[in-house]
């Protein structure tokens, strides 16, 4: 029964947005498409409707119910369902409120009023995010334009009450959205909560907004049809059976995941030990030998570190027979000394005496050299007194004779003084210094401008020249241009220039530089390379975009950075494209099909093979836009062909002048696959166009005009030539006068310092004059005391030479008292020789064995020193040993031990370690790190061997407890869809149809899970592919086909996702559905059908005779004939831009013809008395019914459709 006509006010831009439907013939819809929402428009503030509730029952509509209290009012709702929801500012209503029935909800109104935004209410307060909603992200945007903050209000029927409890109130929860931050404040009960407990509540009733079979948005219709069958499983689980199955079907997914990966695991570890313990056998020889020659490796070294015992040995034997050897020879010494001592004692006398004499010898040779030197000292200075009175003559002789020179130059000097006093009498002419410089600053500066002037002329020269180059340059590029038409090159990079002009002159560059570069650069695919079937052009080129045709492509690292210097640091060119290929990855192109392997799918041919051009080009292409991965296709391409290439490694093709394109996403699984299609373009490079007469007309005009800007600036550069050279010359007349006037000024401007200077002159020459006169009145003075001077010396040597004469009679008598002493000497030296050559044979004896006592000595403390040293290295490398024994180690002890008893001499360690490297060689060959791998080995085959143990009862425990969830949750699964089935089958029979429903029980196919005792190859243990598998069959002569997204059609689809959803009624536990604009491609006969089906399973009452589960049926259309029943709720939303709000002040117009003074609430039994009166509905009393004909509202009146 109809409950109560919502209506809201509006800002003037509608908000809703659908996507657009086809009409269809039976549609009553006056504008089948919905306008898009905008959330930013600039209208009007909206008007709020009064919400104020009076006792008059007009405001109610005269519809009773809306007096009920809450309790009657949701007397028929199953616990869980929506018995009321209010919202304020939300979206696109200031203010609403639905009063939705307990069974099937029509809401009904034009596209654009607001009926998705009654979705967007349920599932946003309810807690649930607005991704589901397939709209808008962000929680601000569904707070009304203008508005701050959002209210929505839901009221949930309770639950039962236990028995003797009081009647409890229904659950209402409340949000605020605040537009600013996207933030939300939640009321449970009028208390404040929070998303979790709301969320908690819904689930306690079994609510699953997220469920698709529950809660089917607009936004997201499509996507039921879309999604996977294993999804379709889980949802229907979730739907349709208890929490008990859902986490039955869960945890089989994890024991599964756990028992694949055990298994995977223990495959891994078999085959691992498996080949270790091959490995381990073949390598035990190797193993064995190099065992050996660790052996004696380490006995080498055992060797080596006790070399010392062997010479300890020798070094106390040898300081042994050292000590002996000292003792005897001094004994010897001493025997012969006794015997020698009385010859001995002369020769001792005579050496004391020569002693003696020697020392009185010393004596007289320092008294003699004391003599010496005194005689020289003396000697010295009376040559120092001589040299002194010669000096006094020179003195006296040269102060004579400059006498005559001195009165030369006093003359000289008065004559100068005389010169310059005349000089001084005749000043120079005066002159104006200033005047000059005022002149020559006069013709500087006149230079200074004619050099501007110069600078001005050689610019504009210059800038001519420049601008005649590169008039030049330009006619040089329009004439190659028009050349250009005539070739099928040129062709080309004229259509090169008008792609990119940077480009072109990069290529340009390029062609005029190639020495520069170490290997051949080719230009951009535009240039180089050709379709020859023209019929391919337009697929190659819809597969490439505009940059792909300007690519440069450079060989080696060296010439792309050189490229890059060139095109972009110096010319900075900036729309180009560069790209390098090494030669050797340009060679071969793989493809990832034969032909005959592309043939399967459709296709003849990749793309790359229809492009002719350089390899390194080729190569750069499939590298950038994967030509080699692009097919083409003769004909037209099947779904299976295309649903075929989606898992394929074409990248995509061609066909039918489509472009199909495949977008993976790997990260996302095997099944993240984008399909897109697109009209191929034209193809504007490599096409046969001819050639552009009106442009090439266009390069020749601009020639010309060119031309004659070249003449202009080549006058102009004459003109600025003639102009250099003249001002150039006047230039050089004015530095020339300047160069003249600076000259006179200098020489002026000497004169006149120097006669300035004339009176310091004068008195230095008269200083001069005063000095040389003096030098002369002085000179007979002068020589006077140097005479006096020259006779006090002549006294002092004579005193000299006295003492000279003392001093040689002194030297003298030392000489002949030094020559008695060394007679004397002579004599001792004789005596003591015939006595020592009388004993000499005595004295040998003596020596030779001092020598040898001496020798022998030596040798015994070098010994001990020797056997001292090697003791300490013995005692600490006998240490180690004993560690070593201690640690568990007794080889080294044994061979120290096996020394000392044997005493070991060096000569026999040596013979040893030649044995022992021997052995060594015998055993090379092998792997160095062969005993610590096989010895690791045997570690982890021990591992191995006790993992393995412990995974067979791992496996074992996990596959008894997916036996026993398995038995448990598998019947119930196959009762539900066994239900789901026969109820979909027969709401596909009921309209001509047929349909069914089957659990798709997917088995392993890996060896362990195919045993007997698994169930062989139908062991089904793949429960992660388990699937929902839904096959309908629309048409009489067609199989059963399974529901996807390309075999149905839109409305197709649409029909079974309904009839699939009803199927669920029964069995839903959940209090509520909502399907929103599910007709959406119906044709008026199929939505018809669905309609009464969906109005009989809704309406039925349950097997334990309770009313069905609520639905909500969003649609903006209503056709004629449709059926109605009893229990139904239709929900009429009336709003619009003219639609005034409850209790506003009527207009003067309706006040005139209607009689209001207000506007009531909007009344649909008045409506259904207006259609009767028009003959639209037979006479039939309020309340009644027509036999179940007829649409019923709730004032009774029966409305008949055509």
């Amino acid at each position: 029964m109809a409950r109560l006509a919502v209506r809201r006010t509006r800002s003037p831009e509608p908000e809703d947005s659908d996507s657009s439907r086809p009409q269809t013939p039976l549609s009553t819809a006056p504008n089948d498409r919905k306008r898009a929402r905008r959330n930013t428009t600039t209208s009007p503030q909206p008007r709020n409707v009064n919400g104020d509730q009076g006792p008059s029952q007009q405001r109610h509509g005269g519809n009773p119910s809306r007096l009920l209290s809450s309790g009657k009012r949701d007397a028929n709702h199953q616990p869980g369902a929506i018995v009321r929801v209010k919202l304020t500012n939300f979206v696109t209503y200031t203010k609403a409120e639905f009063f939705p029935g307990p069974s099937l909800n029509m809401v009904i109104g034009p596209n654009g009023t607001g009926k998705s935004t009654l979705v967007c209410a349920i599932c946003l307060g309810l807690g649930w995010p607005p991704t589901l909603l397939g709209r808008a992200k962000d929680l601000g945007e569904f707070v009304k334009h203008g508005a701050s903050d959002a209210q929505i209000e839901i009221e949930l029927k309770r639950g039962p009450s236990k028995e003797g409890a009081r009647q409890r109130k229904n659950h209402i929860v409340r949000r605020s959205i605040v537009k600013d931050g996207n933030k939300s404040k939640w009321w449970l009960d009028g208390n404040e909560s929070g998303s979790a407990a709301i969320r908690a509540l819904a689930s306690s009733f079994g609510i699953q907004i997220d469920n698709l079979c529950q809660f089917l948005p607009q936004d997201r219709v499509v996507e039921f049809a879309q999604m996977k069958p294993h999804e379709v499983l889980l949802s229907t689980q979730q739907a349709a059976g208890t929490p008990r199955m859902v986490q039955c079907y869960n945890v089989l997914l994890k024991l599964r995941n756990e028992l694949k990966e055990h298994l995977g695991g223990q495959r891994t570890d078999r085959d691992e030990l498996d080949n270790l313990k091959r490995r381990h056998e073949a390598q035990r020889v190797e193993v064995d030998r190099e065992r050996d020659r660790k052996k004696y490796k380490q006995k080498l070294e055992y060797l080596q570190r006790a070399k010392v015992f062997p010479e300890y040995i020798s070094a106390k034997a040898t300081a042994e027979e050292a000590k002996e050897a000292q003792k005897r020879l001094a004994n010897e010494l001493r025997q012969l000394e006794e015997e020698a001592e009385p010859a001995l004692r002369k020769v001792k006398a005579k050496q004391v005496y020569k002693h003696k004499v020697t020392l009185l010898k010393k004596q007289c040779e320092e008294e003699l050299k004391a003599s010496s030197g005194e005689c020289d000292n003396v000697r010295s200075e009376l040559a120092d007194l001589e040299t002194k009175m010669q000096d006094f003559d020179n003195q006296i002789k040269a102060d004579r004779d400059q006498v005559s020179t001195k009165k030369t130059e006093l003359r000289k000097h008065q004559m100068r003084v005389q010169q310059l006093e005349n000089q001084l009498q005749h000043p120079p002419l005066e002159f104006d210094p200033r005047a000059m410089a005022e002149e020559i600053n006069d013709r500087n500066r006149e230079v200074t401008d004619l050099e501007a002037d110069k600078r001005n002329a050689q610019d504009r020269r210059d800038g001519l020249e420049r601008q005649a180059d590169k008039r030049k340059h330009d006619i040089a590029n329009k004439e190659q241009q028009i050349k250009n038409f005539d070739t099928q090159a040129g062709r080309r990079e004229s259509q090169l220039e008008t792609l990119s002009k940077d480009t072109a002159q990069a290529w340009r560059f390029i062609q005029g530089n190639r020495i520069l570069f170490e290997k051949p650069v080719f230009g951009p695919p535009a240039v180089e390379c050709t379709v020859e079937n023209k019929n391919m052009a337009k697929a190659i080129e819809s597969m490439l975009q505009a940059g792909d045709f300007r690519i440069i492509t450079a060989q080696t690292q060296n010439d792309y950075e050189l490229l890059q210097k060139k095109l972009i640091g110096e010319l900075r060119l900036h729309q180009i494209s560069l790209r390098l290929r090494y030669e050797d990855e340009s060679t071969n192109i793989p493809k990832p099909y034969t032909l005959e392997e592309l043939r399967q799918y459709g296709l003849h041919s990749f793309a790359i093979d229809h492009i002719q051009g350089p390899a390194a080009v080729l190569a750069m292409l499939c590298a950038e836009k994967k030509l080699n991965q692009c097919a083409i296709a003769n004909g037209r391409i099947t779904q299976e062909q295309h649903d075929a290439m989606k898992t394929s490694k074409i990248q995509s093709y061609y066909a039918d002048g489509q472009i199909n394109s495949f977008r993976r996403r790997l990260d996302l699984g095997p099944d993240a696959i984008l399909s897109m299609s697109n009209s191929a373009k034209e193809p504007q490079v490599w096409t046969d166009k001819p050639v552009d007469h009106g442009r090439k007309a266009l390069l020749q005009r601009d020639v010309a005009e060119l031309r004659g800007e070249l003449e202009e600036a080549q006058t102009g550069i004459k003109e600025c030539q003639a102009e250099i050279e003249q001002t150039a010359d006047r230039i050089r007349e004015l530095k020339t006068q300047v160069e003249a006037i600076r000259k006179d000024k200098t020489e002026k401007q000497n004169a006149q310092t120097a006669f300035n200077a004339l009176p310091q002159r004068i008195a230095d020459a008269q200083r001069l004059v005063a000095e040389v006169d003096d030098w002369l009145r002085n000179a007979r003075e002068r020589r006077e005391t140097w005479i006096q001077e020259k006779d006090e010396t002549a006294v002092e040597r004579a005193e000299t030479a006295v003492r000279f004469a003392d001093a040689s009679r002194g030297f003298k008598e030392a000489m002949l008292k030094l020559i008695e002493v060394e007679v004397q000497l002579v004599e001792a030296t004789s005596d003591q020789e015939v006595l020592e050559q009388r004993n000499s044979n005595l004295r040998v004896a003596l020596e030779e064995r001092k020598t040898a006592q001496r020798q022998a000595a030596d040798r015994a403390t070098t010994a001990f020193k020797k056997r001292r040293d090697l003791w300490s290295r013995v005692k600490a490398i006998s240490e180690e040993a004993q560690a070593e024994k201690e640690a568990g180690n007794d080889e080294f002890l044994a061979l120290i031990q096996d020394m000392t008893t044997r005493k070991w001499t060096p000569e026999d360690w040596e013979g040893e370690v030649e044995t022992v490297n021997a052995n060594i060689a015998l055993t090379e060959g092998g792997s160095g790190d062969a005993i610590r791998q096989y010895e690791e080995r045997e570690k982890r085959i021990t591992v191995l061997e006790g993992r393995l143990s412990s995974f067979d009862g791992e496996v074992q425990n996990i596959r008894g407890a997916i036996k026993d969830i398995r038995d448990e949750w598998e019947p119930e699964l196959d009762s539900i869809v066994a239900k789901i089935s026969d109820a979909f089958g027969d709401n596909f029979a009921r309209i001509g149809c047929a349909g069914q429903v089957e659990v798709h029980k997917a088995s392993s196919t890996a060896m362990e899970d195919c045993s007997d005792e698994n169930g062989g190859q139908g062991n089904g243990l793949d429960f992660a592919n388990w699937a929902i598998h839904i096959s309908v069959k629309f048409r009489e002569n067609e199989p059963l086909s399974l529901l996807d997204s390309h075999r149905q059609s839109g409305g197709e689809r649409a029909v079974s996702t309904i009839f699939y959803l009803m199927a669920l009624q029964s069995l839903s536990r959940a209090p509520f559905r909502v399907v929103d604009e599910i007709n959406q491609g119906m044709d008026g006969r199929n939505e018809r059908m669905v309609h009464g089906r969906m109005v009989d399973i809704a309406t039925a009452s349950r097997d334990d005779g309770g009313q069905g589960s609520q639905y909500f049926l969003i649609t903006p259309k209503l056709l004629s004939g449709l059926k109605y029943k009893r229990g139904m709720t239709v929900l009429c939303i009336v709003s619009g831009e003219s639609v005034p709000g409850e209790g506003e002040k009527a207009s003067p117009d309706d006040r005139e013809r209607i009689g209001w003074e207000v506007y009531p609430r909007m009344d649909f039994t008045k409506l259904a008395e207006t259609a009767r009166g028009l003959g639209l509905a037979t006479s039939v009393p309020v309340g009644a019914t027509m036999g179940g004909l007829g649409r019923r509202v709730d004032s009774g009146v029966a409305l008949v459709g055509a």
